[in-house]
């Protein structure tokens, strides 16, 4: 028979928590869900959350909104998976022991840091290899961290800059790449007239994922190009 305290107020708040961070739509039970989750933060969140909320607000803020959940607790979380293996975040929100969640804390925070610092230089250096007027951008980041989901800020920024408009991008780091096309594109179907050159592809119209053969990137450009200038031609939009 359990005679421990009540574990309904944690997992509120670790629940709540998982809906702003997966971007649920907030309405209904979710809304409440939320509502109650931050009411019973201060007294309930792990002793390691609280820290990193302390450490990330840097005012010692005590009312908590969904932005903080969203903006302030989530991403640093986030980043410990894509930058390490996430077992500081996980140590983060098991510990009990306060000094303990402080350096975890910081930890986490600290991956935070790193995350922007790579996804600052991941964009740097795609902003450089625009090609002004192009059907499709295709960029390559050789030095670029596939985990980071700054991939998504890059995919986005370039297709903002691009002096022909909205074009699809095609983001490579290693022979892995993501794409991105905005709306009257398709950008599957435009991997797939590029399959010649690709071990795999897979995704929907407006998102997509794709690894290039080895030795093939040249000729992955040329048709992944030549499909979307085709998609322009045949839309009248060229």
């Amino acid at each position: 028979l359990y005679e421990g305290g009540s574990v309904a107020g944690p997992l509120i708040v670790l629940a709540g928590l998982a809906t702003i961070t997966d971007m649920m739509p907030l309405r209904d039970q979710n809304r409440i869900l939320v509502s109650e989750a931050l009411k019973l933060f201060q007294k309930y969140a792990p002793v390691g959350l609280k820290e990193l909320f302390l450490r990330a607000s840097r005012s010692g803020a005590v009312q908590m909104t969904a932005r903080d959940f969203g903006f302030a607790i989530g991403p640093r979380i986030n980043a410990s998976g894509r930058i390490s293996d996430g077992s500081e975040a996980l140590g983060l929100v098991l510990s009990k022991d306060r000094e303990e969640a402080r350096e975890l804390a910081r930890k986490v925070d600290l991956r935070n840091m790193e995350r922007k610092s790579i996804e600052q230089d991941m964009l740097d250096a795609a902003l450089l290899q625009i090609v002004k007027g192009a059907a499709a951008q295709v960029i390559v980041l050789p030095d670029g961290h596939q985990g980071v989901a700054g991939i998504v800020e890059v995919l986005e920024k370039i297709s903002e800059e691009s002096s022909s408009g909205a074009v699809p991008v095609a983001v490579l780091v290693g022979d892995h790449g993501s794409a991105r096309a905005p709306e009257g594109y398709n950008v599957r179907d435009a991997l797939a007239g590029s399959s010649d050159a690709l071990v795999r592809f897979g995704g929907h119209a407006a998102a997509a994922g794709f690894s290039v053969k080895e030795g093939r990137f040249e000729s992955f450009k040329t048709l992944f190009l030549n499909a979307c200038s085709a998609r322009k031609e045949a839309t009248g939009d060229g």
